[in-house]
C-alpha cells in the first residue's frame, strides 16, 4: 500500500530520514472544491483537494508533453512570460506510469525547470502571483454569490474558477513531509487553508501524494544542477516511456495483475 511504501522510499533501512540537497521547490496548493463538477446542490472536491502539488495537466492533441508542461505551468502558476522553447528550460526528469483509477491510466513526464536555467523563474514575483489568484477568487465569489456563475458557459466558469489557492517556494523537507503526511491513517492537514475547508466540506481523508513524494526525492538525490543535468541529458524520452509503460489499452484484469506480478 502507499502508506506503508512511503516508510521504504523515504527511510529505506535508517531509523531517519535525511535530505542531500538544499533544493527549493515551487508548488501550488490546489483549491479544496472543484467549482467546474459542483453544483449549488452538490459540492464536489478536487483530486488532491488543498495538497501542495507541482503544475501538471492533459496533453492536448496539438502538444508534446514539453509544451503542455509549459502551458500547465504558465497557466497554473500566473507565470507573466509566455513560456516557449526559447524562453523556458525544462530537463526531463523522469517518465512514470499511474495506477489505473476507473479503468484510466496515465503516463507522467516530469521536468525540471531551474532557476539557474531560466531568468522567468529567478524573477517571478510571488506577491504578485498570489494578489491575482486573489483577485480571481473575488471575482469568482462575486459571479457565485451573484447567481451568475452557473449560467455561464463553461468556457466563461474556467476563466472564473479558481484552480490553485496559493504558490510559494519550499523547502524540500518541507515539501517532502507535506506529501509523505497525506498517507497518514488519521487527517492532519497541512495547514489552516485546507483544514478548514475539509471541515466545510466534510472531507475526512486527503489524497495520498505518493507519485509527488517518490519525484521529490528523485530531484533530492542529485546535490547539484550539474549533476540533474548530466542524467538528464542522457535520458531518451520515446526510450524512458517504453521501459516504463507496463498498462496498455485493451488488457484484460488477468494481464495488469500479472504485469504487476512481474
Amino acid at each position: 500500500s502507499d502508506a506503508s511504501a512511503r516508510i521504504q522510499i523515504l527511510f529505506g533501512e535508517k531509523r531517519r530520514a535525511f535530505f542531500h540537497s538544499n533544493w527549493e521547490v515551487l508548488m501550488g496548493q490546489g483549491e479544496v472544491q472543484n467549482w467546474m463538477r459542483s453544483r449549488p446542490d452538490k459540492e464536489v472536491p478536487m483530486r488532491y483537494p488543498g495538497e501542495w502539488k507541482f503544475a501538471g495537466g492533459v496533453v492536448d492533441a496539438d502538444e508534446t508533453p514539453l509544451q503542455a508542461a509549459m502551458r500547465e505551468l504558465e497557466e497554473e502558476f500566473q507565470v507573466p512570460t509566455a513560456l516557449t522553447e526559447a524562453t523556458c528550460r525544462l530537463r526531463l526528469l523522469s517518465v512514470k506510469q499511474t495506477r489505473p483509477i476507473r479503468n484510466v491510466s496515465n503516463i507522467m513526464f516530469n521536468y525540471v525547470a531551474a532557476a539557474d536555467e531560466n531568468p522567468w523563474l529567478q524573477q517571478l514575483d510571488l506577491e504578485e502571483v498570489n494578489s491575482t489568484l486573489a483577485k480571481r477568487r473575488q471575482s469568482f465569489a462575486e459571479a457565485l454569490q451573484g447567481g451568475n456563475f452557473y449560467t455561464l458557459g463553461k468556457e466563461q466558469q474556467e476563466s472564473l474558477a479558481p484552480e490553485i489557492h496559493e504558490v510559494q517556494w519550499l523547502d524540500m523537507r518541507s515539501a517532502v513531509m507535506h506529501a509523505f503526511t497525506s498517507m497518514n491513517g488519521s487527517l492532519l492537514p497541512v495547514n489552516d487553508f485546507q483544514k478548514e475547508e475539509f471541515h466545510r466540506m466534510r472531507l475526512k481523508r486527503r489524497d495520498p501524494m505518493f507519485l509527488t513524494m517518490a519525484t521529490l526525492l528523485e530531484v533530492d538525490s542529485f546535490p547539484s544542477l550539474q549533476s540533474l543535468v548530466s542524467y538528464s541529458d542522457g535520458l531518451d524520452e520515446d526510450k524512458e516511456v517504453q521501459r516504463m509503460q507496463w498498462l496498455h489499452d485493451g488488457m484484460s484484469p488477468e494481464e495488469v495483475g500479472q504485469d504487476k506480478l512481474t
